[in-house]
């Protein structure tokens, strides 16, 4: 009789061991699922910020309008900068118009979403704008990816500068020497074309324009040997004149 109580002891001791085993199975199996369906979740969560158009535009008004190289902004902005000039000097000037911090706005959605277009913005004053559109491909989760499209500066440069020298002279900016395409007009004649003798030339000037530019530049007129002009600011024209040496 001790016997049979003692397996019926043992009996109800190995069910309630066995009900454990399947509950911490169970259970185990339970929390995995959980944490799969926790990390599936976020994916798929990532997956879906990455491909809203806010997620993009974050990552190129960091590269482009964040960047301490400019040349990025130039390239995709299609923004030519004078040849007398560096892109340093569209920098200082970018900075300079940049009196606030700078952020960019969300404005306008065409096409049903498939552009979205953004402002950037120094305060309340708007530098530039950049456009997404949809790029044709797709996240993982089949969501479609946006991708910049274009960029537009709302700076410019609009210093010009004007000179008129002797047609035998050449003028430098910024140690560039300027070339024909920049000229305006040439052949001016001077008085001393009128009291020449048949056949001598009297001295005559060219003027060049040369626009673009972000800062007045710096500048020289030289001979053909060399030798240097002190041009003079005419109020009345707006424009230098090297007079004869």
């Amino acid at each position: 009789q001790m016997k049979l109580v003692k397996r019926e002891l043992n009996r109800a001791e190995n069910g309630k061991s066995l009900f454990w085993r399947v509950y911490a199975i169970v259970f185990a199996s339970l929390c995995a699922l959980l944490a799969l369906a926790i990390f599936l979740t976020g994916l798929v969560l990532k997956d879906f910020e990455s491909a809203r158009p806010g997620y993009v535009a974050e990552e190129v008004f960091d590269a482009y309008f964040g960047s301490e190289d400019p040349s990025a902004l130039l390239e995709k902005s299609g923004f030519e900068i004078s040849e007398f000039e560096k892109p340093e000097d569209f920098k200082t000037y970018w900075e300079s118009a940049s009196t606030q911090e700078l952020s960019f706005l969300r404005v306008s959605a065409d096409n049903g979403g498939e552009t979205v277009r953004y402002n950037v913005r120094s305060g309340e004053k708007t530098l530039a704008a950049f456009e997404l559109s949809l790029s044709g491909e797709k996240t993982r989760f089949g969501n479609e990816l946006y991708a910049l499209s274009s960029i537009e500066l709302g700076v410019s440069a609009k210093e010009v500068f004007r000179i008129s020298v002797p047609s035998e002279a050449t003028v430098y900016l910024n140690g560039i020497p300027v070339d024909e395409k920049y000229l305006t007009q040439e052949g001016i004649e001077t008085e001393s074309c009128a009291h020449m003798p048949e056949g001598v030339s009297g001295i005559t000037y060219k003027n060049y324009e040369v626009k673009g530019l972000f800062y007045a530049p710096e500048f020289e007129v030289r001979s053909a040997d060399g030798r240097l002009y002190a041009p003079e600011f005419d109020e009345e024209k707006g424009m230098y004149t090297a007079p004869v040496l």
